[in-house]
């Protein structure tokens, strides 16, 4: 009986609380460790036709944001930042992004649309990127930069290497040139039992 009871309370104990990771970026000076990257882009368009930056421009709390720059001369430009995490190998995982977009997109049917999730590789092409994509830049009828709100959950899944890749940017759905504002950016992801 002694024996049943301490294998129990062995196992109680190893059943704690889900295991979090997560992080809060302001972008205040630097990218603060997220990498720019793009894909999609024209290459030969002046200083590759995209940017992502920290910048003094808009800010939503803080001075800096995050500036992402697309020329979209593809009409398929995807633009974003990204960091890699290191979690347990073969898991689930309830992601959560929260973050505030500067966007003067005034009409969702002109809109570009967000990328906000993670995977285990950074997308290669616009089919990689489709798990990725979530709605459009819309801010609700100002022609200005207005900030606002943005959230999104999902389930990801770990391979042998434990990484997961979290990207946060732009998918270009048309041509034109657009700057947006990334601020207040935060990632957690939660192990599901």
């Amino acid at each position: 009986m002694r024996a049943r009871c301490m294998a129990l309370c062995v196992l109680l104990g190893a059943c704690g609380p889900p295991t979090q990771t997560s992080g809060s970026y302001s972008f205040e000076g630097s990218l603060q460790g997220w990498t720019p990257a793009a894909l999609d882009v024209a290459p030969a368009a002046p200083a590759g036709g995209w940017s992502i930056i920290a910048s003094t421009d808009q800010s939503y709390a803080g001075v800096w944001s995050a500036r992402v720059f697309l020329d979209n001369e593809t009409d398929a430009g995807k633009v974003w930042i990204a960091r890699t995490w290191r979690l347990a190998p073969f898991r689930s995982y309830d992601l959560h992004i929260e973050f505030a977009l500067g966007t003067s997109d005034a009409d969702p049917a002109g809109a570009f649309r967000i990328l906000a999730g993670a995977a285990t590789t950074l997308p290669a092409n616009g089919d990689d990127a489709i798990s990725l994509a979530r709605d459009d830049t819309a801010n609700g009828g100002s022609t200005s930069v207005e900030w606002v709100s943005k959230q999104y959950d999902s389930v990801v899944e770990t391979d042998r290497t434990g990484e997961l890749t979290t990207v946060v940017g732009i998918w270009g759905t048309s041509g034109g040139t657009r700057t947006y504002y990334l601020d207040t950016l935060a990632v957690e992801f939660t192990e599901r039992p």
